[in-house]
């Protein structure tokens, strides 16, 4: 995706990450997700308890906050850029600095 300052956003599905640069493509930094629990999120663990105590056996519960196969970027018109979570089933939003 690119923005209206011509800032480039790239999806890295295989890194888990979302990659920034600036209009000349000089890197400018990476995101790795950090996706807070949903309304609906947490209806969905309460509703099957085992599902997360799964993935607490399987690993650090902090990973679910990150991408796990990032597949699409865009920016919107209010320069926030939008990244389909597509493992996690889910965007995560995150507003320009």
């Amino acid at each position: 995706a690119v923005a209206d300052d011509d800032a480039i956003f790239v999806t890295d599905w295989g890194n888990e990450r979302v990659c920034a640069f600036a209009a000349d493509g000089t890197y400018l930094t990476s995101v790795y997700g950090d996706s807070a629990m949903s309304t609906w999120g947490a209806e969905a663990v309460a509703s099957a308890p085992d599902l997360i105590e799964g993935r607490a056996e399987a690993h650090d519960l902090s990973a679910e906050r990150r991408f796990f196969g990032p597949t699409a970027v865009e920016v919107d018109r209010q320069g926030n850029v939008i990244v389909v979570d597509s493992c996690r089933h889910r965007l995560q939003v995150y507003r320009r600095a």
